[in-house]
């Protein structure tokens, strides 16, 4: 009387339930021992390896047969029973994707991803071949290495061969610029000898005296090269414009075009500078305008050096001379006046410039290896 309405059910269905697992379990263990006797081999196989849907099955028509009670009267109800055998599911793959991805051996070879493999077959094949060459006792002899014959071995020529190997210091480049250079100074000093004597004869005004030495030495400042035996002749300033293409200059290098007036300005010092060194002395026939002579054959054998022969190492050496001759000038001029000194020392200072200026374009200008032209002329040796 104190359990709850709803409480009933419970005791009803609960004894009912475990009557009817054991029921159950009874009844399938008596349908599959039925079928066995009953179906062929195929079918019981069939039913031994159907899933867990069949015996779900076979577990319904079981508790059917035991709630109909058929199972007392017609045992072979049971048996009789359809059996439904699963069917696989169905591949999602269709048969297309299946044969473009097999590949044959030979589209195996041709594909980069398998070149690993094949190598660590290769090898592995190599080991295993080893391995049975020396169980059996047949391994094969190391061939023998050739003898290395070098009759067709050519000498290679290695990078720390100096290009300048089979060059010998060329005496009769150095020997014709000191011969040209005082057959110059000879001419001008024999021109300047002849126009102060002929000066000192006539009787022209001291005046026209002047105008004459200054027309002299202007000339020579400007042209002196034609008495050059050598070709002293002067970059213009188009050419200017193609060695600086040629050869690398510093960027502190003045313009081609101001070339031509630093060398005007210079030209006319020295004309001025040598007509004050004249009005000074009386003559020509004086150390001071020798030196200004021997200076001006200097610079001559320089712009072939440097212009003609493009040979940086050598110009090096050779505006080191205008610059000692140039010097010596201003030195000879300043012994005579100071005035005369002073008017020379812009064309001292120029020059100066200029040594440094080839010193540097020297420098910055390597040949092919990184090495620097000589300073000194060079030839083949002789065989």
């Amino acid at each position: 009387p104190t359990l709850a309405p709803r409480a009933m059910p419970l005791y009803v269905v609960a004894p009912s339930a475990v009557t009817l697992v054991g029921s159950a379990r009874a009844a399938r263990g008596r349908c599959i021992a039925r079928r066995a006797v009953q179906r062929p081999r195929a079918a019981r196989i069939v039913c031994a390896g159907s899933g867990a849907d069949d015996y779900a099955g076979m577990l319904s028509r079981a508790l059917r047969t035991i709630d109909t009670g058929a199972l007392g009267s017609s045992p072979a109800a049971v048996a009789s029973a359809p059996i439904s055998t699963p069917t696989p599911a169905a591949d999602p793959v269709e048969e297309s994707t299946v044969k473009s991805a097999i590949k044959s051996p030979a589209e195996r070879a041709r594909d980069p991803r398998f070149a690993a493999s094949r190598q660590e077959e290769a090898k592995l094949d190599s080991m295993r071949e080893a391995a049975r060459k020396r169980m059996s006792g047949k391994v094969d002899p190391e061939p023998a290495s050739p003898t290395p014959t070098y009759d067709d071995i050519e000498p290679v020529v290695t990078s720390s061969e100096s290009p300048d190997a089979g060059m010998v210091v060329d005496g009769g480049a150095i020997w014709r610029y000191f011969l040209c250079t005082a057959v110059q100074f000879s001419v001008m000093v024999w021109f300047s000898m002849w126009l102060s004597v002929g000066i000192s004869r006539s009787p022209l005004d001291l005046t026209y005296q002047k105008a004459l030495v200054g027309a002299w030495f202007g000339f020579n400042a400007l042209k002196s090269r034609v008495f050059s035996p050598l070709n002293a002749s002067r970059p213009k300033v188009e050419g200017e414009k193609d060695a600086i293409k040629e050869r690398r200059r510093p960027s502190w290098m003045p313009p081609p075009i101001a070339f031509p007036i630093i060398w005007t300005t210079i030209a006319v010092l020295r004309a001025v500078s040598s007509v004050v060194v004249f009005s000074t002395t009386g003559t020509l026939n004086n150390p001071a305008h020798f030196a200004m002579l021997l200076h001006l054959a200097v610079g001559d054998t320089w712009n072939s050096i440097n212009n003609t022969e493009k040979r940086l190492g050598t110009a090096v050496v050779g505006v080191c001379a205008v610059l000692a001759s140039v010097y010596n000038v201003v030195y000879q001029y300043w012994s005579v006046t100071p005035k005369a000194g002073v008017l020379i020392a812009p064309s001292a200072v120029w020059i100066t410039v200029a040594t440094v200026l080839v010193y540097t374009i020297w420098k910055i200008n390597p040949r092919e290896d990184g090495t620097r032209e000589p300073l000194w002329p060079m030839k083949p040796a002789r065989a």
